[in-house]
């Protein structure tokens, strides 16, 4: 009489197991937005303010807390910046010299990040004055206004940064943290290409690095020493502090 194979069932039953966990973590579809269709208004801070009204202009991609977005000639556009705080079709203003946008998808962790920036210029007449970090933004791992990474790739004192703002502080609820910065001069109403990267590492640190399809600009690490390092997925997203801008090419895309 044969005796039963357990153990060999067993042995096969774990490599199932391994075979199946043991794929790519976080691997989720790439995301592009779609910048196709007539020059209108996508979305903008009214609609988010008033979640009731079903006459708001909503995307099914972008959410906007602050400001409006438009489409313009195949482009993403935050419109001239003013001071306004738009009605339900942005009539009576943009309120873009405050503008924020992130991804209603928030799945994304070691990512790289494509796009093309055209900066058409700054204002000092918006919600705020003028500031030394005026200009255009990318959000990564964006969990709450209070807890994301915010790269600077175009400022009015002409820098590239990389900031960790965590919960708990005076701005806005948060505290930045710099991780780094270099120089980096505007060239206005130039399309600007930029990629992006952020990794997890294996000693719990965060990788990030700015570029600009030819050469890398700054690399900056998040070891944690100052608040908790960002490992966990989120959204993306685009500021504008007082900058009329465009964008487009915008792609998110899972490291290998």
């Amino acid at each position: 009489m044969k005796k039963p194979l357990v153990g060999k069932s067993l042995f096969l039953a774990a490599v199932v197991l391994l075979c199946v966990h043991s794929g790519p973590v976080h691997q989720v579809p790439a995301y592009a937005p779609d910048l196709r269709g007539p020059d209108r208004l996508l979305t903008n801070e009214y609609a988010h303010s008033n979640p009731t009204d079903t006459r708001a202009v909503r995307s099914s991609e972008w959410e906007v807390t602050s400001g409006s977005l438009y489409l313009r000639e195949g482009a993403g556009w935050t419109g001239a910046p003013d001071a306004a705080s738009p009605d339900l079709l942005s009539a009576n203003g943009t309120g873009s010299s405050v503008f924020r946008a992130t991804t209603r998808r928030a799945d994304f962790l070691d990512t790289l990040v494509t796009l093309r920036v055209r900066n058409l210029g700054l204002t000092s007449d918006g919600r705020f004055g003028p500031d030394a970090t005026d200009g255009v933004h990318v959000f990564l791992r964006w969990q709450s206004p209070e807890d994301l990474y915010v790269l600077s790739l175009n400022r009015r004192d002409g820098k590239v940064v990389v900031k960790r703002k965590s919960p708990g502080g005076t701005v806005n609820g948060g505290t930045y943290t710099t991780l780094g910065e270099a120089a980096y001069e505007v060239p206005y109403n130039t399309w600007q290409t930029f990629d992006i990267t952020i990794e997890n590492t294996a000693a719990g640190e965060v990788e990030i690095s700015i570029g600009d399809g030819k050469r890398t600009l700054l690399r900056a690490v998040d070891s944690g020493e100052a608040a908790p390092a960002g490992l966990a997925a989120g959204a993306v997203g685009l500021r504008g502090d007082n900058c009329n801008f465009e964008f487009d090419d915008f792609r998110v895309s899972p490291l290998p």
